[in-house]
């Protein structure tokens, strides 16, 4: 699972913030879909954390502007879904 490189977990509303640190695992995750999950701006400090990323997708989410812009600052090789 280290070399995983995609993972979706859209639609999953009941992902909290809790479950992001444990993405933290996946050291070569490239893409991640986290659309319409249930997580908000307190996921942010752990996403930033995923510097591999090159596709990141919030879109849904209870992320706000301010988060979202956070990201986008923190992973800035990162194209951000929102």
């Amino acid at each position: 699972m280290r070399n995983l490189r995609v993972l979706r977990l859209n639609l999953l509303g009941r992902l909290t913030d809790k479950a992001v640190p444990v993405l933290q695992n996946f050291g070569k995750l490239e893409e991640l879909d986290l659309a319409c999950a249930g997580i908000t701006d307190a996921a942010v400090k752990d996403l930033k954390e995923l510097k591999s990323l090159k596709k990141l997708d919030v879109g849904c989410t209870r992320i706000t502007e301010v988060g979202f812009k956070e990201l986008a600052q923190a992973l800035p090789d990162t194209r951000v879904h929102r």
